[in-house]
């Protein structure tokens, strides 16, 4: 095995980044071939690594993502790798997250724009969705409501330090370690988002109380005490425009 390939084997990325790398370093030492006279290119019979087809994205069991929110840094992680997971929104979209977006009683969360290096844009599907809130995912979101601050409609659901959006990049690193002190598999943090759709197709999602129910409405004494929450929130919680989050929460 030659010194790319050791260190490619070495790169805990996703395959698709691997290869990605791989394609970059063959360009730069190609152009180092034609213009600087470079003997071989060392890349060139270097085997890229092969991308499983859509239907073979390896998801975790709802015992797993369990897991993962108990090792959770904070109750706000722990209530965003749960949201991730049973929702399916991608990262960027759980950033712009704002209380006025969730809908206890209707039992949805509404997407409606994405955060990602620094800017607001639209989300990836190009238009404002609706996506059916867990029950599990509701009392999550409903414990937040309980901060002190930050919870007025235009706040952010998840806030950073000082209110602003949450680091992203910092997420991944959190859910990371978590992943490795639940001693679960190393899967991306963009995989959980694929963990409602893979249960429901094999029909296991819809099957257990308390981490299933995305098609599932809560108990009919549960939805009055999250409008309670909620309207708790409308009387007492209104923070700043644009900005939103416990300076104690980690960035």
């Amino acid at each position: 095995m030659s010194r790319i390939e050791r260190w490619l084997a070495g790169v805990e990325r996703s395959t698709g980044t691997r290869v990605k790398a791989l394609v970059l370093m063959h360009g730069i030492f190609e152009r180092a071939r034609k213009v600087y006279g470079l003997r071989v290119n060392p890349v060139a019979e270097v085997e890229k690594p092969s991308i499983g087809r859509s239907g073979d994205i390896e998801v975790f069991s709802p015992e797993e993502v369990m897991a993962l929110v108990r090792a959770a840094a904070s109750e706000q992680d722990a209530a965003i790798y749960l949201t991730a997971a049973f929702t399916g929104l991608r990262r960027g979209e759980l950033l712009a997250l704002r209380w006025r977006d969730v809908a206890f009683a209707g039992q949805v969360v509404r997407v409606r724009v994405s955060f990602a290096d620094g800017h607001l844009t639209t989300p990836k599907s190009g238009k404002v969705r609706s996506v059916p809130l867990a029950p599990e995912v509701a009392r999550s979101l409903a414990r937040l409501g309980d901060r002190g601050r930050w919870t007025g409609d235009d706040d952010l659901l998840f806030p950073g330090a000082g209110g602003y959006f949450l680091d992203g990049r910092a997420l991944s690193r959190r859910y990371l370690n978590a992943v490795r002190r639940a001693r679960l598999r190393e899967l991306r943090f963009h995989d959980l988002r694929h963990t409602r759709d893979a249960h429901d197709r094999q029909g296991r999602h819809r099957a257990r109380p308390g981490v299933d129910g995305p098609r599932r409405r809560p108990d009919d004494d549960e939805v009055p005490a999250l409008r309670v929450a909620r309207e708790g929130r409308r009387a007492g919680g209104r923070g700043v425009q644009a900005r939103g989050g416990s300076g104690s929460c980690k960035k």
